[in-house]
């Protein structure tokens, strides 16, 4: 069965690219999410303290010279911990042993 991926597959997939730091636009583009979407996902994720805002100082040709600064968003370790648990969630759901968690259908006579 194809699933559509929904908030919480968007939520570990923003948490994955952050965990060596990234920008708005890397989230963007990689997780294919419009502006409006990122623009409601990093503040939540901020707000739960799955992702902090570190300020970089972006070097131009490696010759030190600064530029201006970039906000890089960064997975903390409660953000570690949601990938974790969302990946084990995810094999879960992708092995037969989600079987024994479904409730079975009962039939009634009428």
């Amino acid at each position: 069965m194809k699933w559509r991926r929904n908030s919480y597959d968007i939520i570990a997939k923003i948490c994955e690219l952050a965990l060596r730091g990234t920008l708005k636009t890397h989230v963007m583009y990689q997780c294919k999410l419009s502006y409006e979407q990122v623009e409601e996902y990093l503040p939540f994720l901020l707000e739960k303290g799955l992702l902090v805002v570190e300020d970089s100082h972006k070097k131009l040709s490696g010759r030190g010279i600064t530029f201006g600064s970039k906000v890089i968003y960064k997975t903390t370790e409660k953000g570690k911990r949601f990938i974790r648990c969302f990946e084990t969630v995810k094999n879960i759901l992708a092995s037969n042993e989600v079987d024994l968690w479904l409730p079975k259908r009962v039939e009634t006579s009428t």
